[in-house]
């Protein structure tokens, strides 16, 4: 073992015996070092069943937008995680031809429109064998190869450490973050996070209780709950629940600075609306759609209306409006 692999599991030893508020940030710090990537994230999920407990971003780094918890959870319902998680050494997009990952929705939807051509993921377990998180690693080239599976392999044992002691804590404290189950009787918390106001909204229930109508379609969109903006996703139960809603909602900032009008423009332009149809529904001007357009544009760097619809739909950056109706939220829902 080479003297920058000891020093690594020797500054993982310390940040699993305590460490400071950046425990997720450090341990990245300490990884890049000896595996060089383009972007990383450490992920945590909360002891018991992973597919019903809150998984939570731990740190990232690299990424043009944020990799948060809705994007964790998109993680856990991948179809090639049993595989990845049965793999020694963790298999990478480059040398490992035995898996379809390039062509599942995780990737297309979170790492090709970045350009990240390779990728490495670590599962990280518990003393019980149990899964306590993930580590990722993205690259815009082939980047990862034997050199580096045989490094992470080295570290892992100080990588489960770390996440382990920090999972719990990092649940707890999701700054009103929630996990729910959506059934007929209404929004019920999952353990593992406090429950936000939002999740009493008769409003949010009622929104969701659309997406239920439809099988095999997710929700991803913004909620404002006075003034707090959550990302919320939405999809059905694992396990074959088909008549529940496993429901995420993360508190967060709406991405690109967008403000709330531009945003409700953006989502009617992702709904297929021509302006005067925006115009119409938002009580607005056409001149003003155009202009709202144009900005909508410039702040999420897109080429063209067409360009901007594909990315709001891609990112989850939509409007789910209080008052908006069952078709409307039809609307906005895709593909598992």
């Amino acid at each position: 073992m080479d003297t920058e692999l000891l020093a690594a599991a020797a500054g993982l030893g310390v940040l699993a015996g305590g460490g400071g508020a950046d425990v997720g940030s450090d341990a990245l710090g300490l990884l890049a070092r000896l595996i060089p990537s383009d972007a990383s994230a450490l992920q945590v999920v909360a002891a018991g069943a992973a597919a019903q407990v809150p998984t939570r971003t731990l740190a990232s780094r690299g990424f043009a937008h944020q990799w948060g918890d809705a994007v964790a959870q998109d993680w856990m319902h991948e179809p090639d995680l049993d595989y990845l998680c049965a793999s020694w050494p963790p298999p990478t997009l480059s040398t490992d031809t035995g898996n379809r990952f390039r062509e599942r929705t995780f990737f297309r939807r979170h790492l090709e429109p970045e350009g990240f051509v390779d990728g490495m993921s670590v599962h990280l377990v518990d003393a019980d064998g149990a899964t306590a998180g993930f580590a990722h690693f993205s690259a815009r080239s082939p980047r990862f190869g034997a050199a580096e599976q045989a490094r992470v392999a080295a570290l892992v044992p100080a990588l489960n450490a770390v996440v382990t002691r920090l999972r719990n804590a990092a649940v707890d404290d999701g700054a009103q973050g929630a996990a729910a189950l959506l059934d007929a009787r209404g929004l019920h918390p999952l353990p593992g996070a406090d429950a936000p106001a939002v999740l009493g909204d008769p409003r949010l229930a009622r929104a969701l209780r659309a997406v239920r109508t439809v099988p095999g379609r997710r929700l991803d969109a913004w909620w404002d709950a006075g003034g707090t903006w959550y990302r919320v996703v939405a999809q059905p139960e694992p396990g074959g629940h088909g008549d529940r809603l496993q429901v995420l909602l993360e508190p967060g900032e709406v991405p690109c600075g967008l403000s709330r009008r531009e945003l409700d423009v953006l989502t009617c332009v992702a709904a297929g609306m021509a302006n005067a149809e925006i115009a119409e529904r938002l009580g607005i001007s056409v001149r003003t759609v155009h202009t709202h357009v144009d900005a909508v544009r410039w702040k999420t760097g897109s080429a063209s209306r067409v360009h901007a619809a594909s990315w709001a739909h891609r990112e989850g950056v939509l409007h789910l409006a209080p008052d908006a109706s069952a078709e409307d939220v039809r609307l906005l829902l895709h593909r598992l």
